[in-house]
């Protein structure tokens, strides 16, 4: 089979894969529902993948990518720069709502050991991409005073802070619903714990006095509407 056809295949594996992770939990999901919705068998998914952990790395960096594309694109002050990196990486998980089981299941401990070493390496080095690009927002906020000249000494609490509220973000659950198995906290609630995050990593930093992150994007971000 030709370069093309094998690409094209191996495409539509990773479609239908994610197709079936949009909406089910990555461990209910089997190698043998991704080959039917495929259109191929079983057999022919191996050829491509040698797991469904694979599969579900190589979505995940397809995710990270996308989101590591945008951060090139951010520019200003540090202090601008800083809170685009937030505002980006939020609205970043809103469009892609779709991938927030492969985004859970993938950071879960010990993921990457079941990957072939090349693999995890290339995931892991994903994780490091968002740190190097506030590193460099705390940096140029020290020199063009936008910042606290200390703020690069809070680079670990702010990619904790961030890397946690993502992950929170995607998996919340609003209290008041009557159905919890129903993910649909609102527009207004999303607003609010992104200002929140936004507002205590700004404080940090020397900053109190923050727009919201999403302001430029409400009106077209779309809301996430289902969660196991």
């Amino acid at each position: 089979m030709k370069k093309e056809q094998l690409a094209i295949r191996e495409q539509a594996l990773l479609t239908a894969a994610l197709n079936c992770f949009a909406t089910e939990r990555c461990e209910d999901v089997t190698v043998a529902r991704i080959a039917k919705l495929a259109g191929v068998a079983k057999g022919t998914v191996y050829l491509h993948f040698t797991s469904k952990d694979e599969i579900c790395a190589r979505l995940s960096q397809d995710f990270y990518d996308k989101l590591a594309q945008k951060y090139t694109e951010i520019t200003g002050n540090g202090f601008t720069r800083l809170q685009k990196i937030i505002e980006t990486s939020f609205s970043h998980y809103l469009e892609f709502r779709q991938y927030r089981h492969i985004v859970q299941y993938c950071y879960r401990e010990h993921f990457l050991q079941s990957l072939n070493p090349e693999i995890a390496k290339s995931l892991e080095n994903i994780g490091s991409v968002r740190r190097q690009h506030i590193a460099k927002a705390l940096e140029l906020g020290s020199v063009d005073k936008s910042l606290a000249n200390n703020a690069r000494a809070n680079l670990t609490g702010i990619c904790s802070t961030l890397d946690g509220a993502l992950l929170n973000f995607s998996t919340y659950r609003n209290p008041l619903q009557n159905n919890p198995e129903q993910y649909d906290p609102g527009q207004n609630s999303q607003n609010e714990f992104i200002d929140l995050v936004t507002h205590y990593i700004m404080i940090s930093v020397g900053q109190n006095k923050t727009t919201s992150p999403v302001s430029n994007t409400q009106a077209h971000s779309p809301e996430l509407t289902s969660e196991v």
